[in-house]
């Protein structure tokens, strides 16, 4: 559990403070399931995203080719969410 971060914790508790609570348990349980995964997603999208991203340019600088670090510079920024060239 130590891995979330932080902002997707928050999103999730502030999603969860805003549910209904009159539903029975096995509904509420389900609610609170998808009220919190939905809250918290934007947040671990990004955050494993940026995990790829920094993996990929890591193992790209291993290479003293100049295209292939190129390459793997566009492949981080693809696994950030952006364009391939910029």
């Amino acid at each position: 559990m130590g891995e979330l971060p932080e902002d997707a914790i928050e999103a999730a508790v502030r999603a969860l403070t805003s549910c209904a609570w009159t539903a029975d348990i096995t509904q509420l349980r389900r609610i609170l399931a998808e009220t919190a995964l939905a809250a918290a997603l934007p947040f671990l999208e990004r955050a494993t995203r940026d995990k790829i991203a920094a993996e990929i340019e890591i193992e790209g600088a291993k290479f003293f080719v100049e295209a292939r670090r190129d390459g793997y510079r566009s492949a981080a920024r693809v696994a950030r969410g952006g364009e391939a060239t910029e």
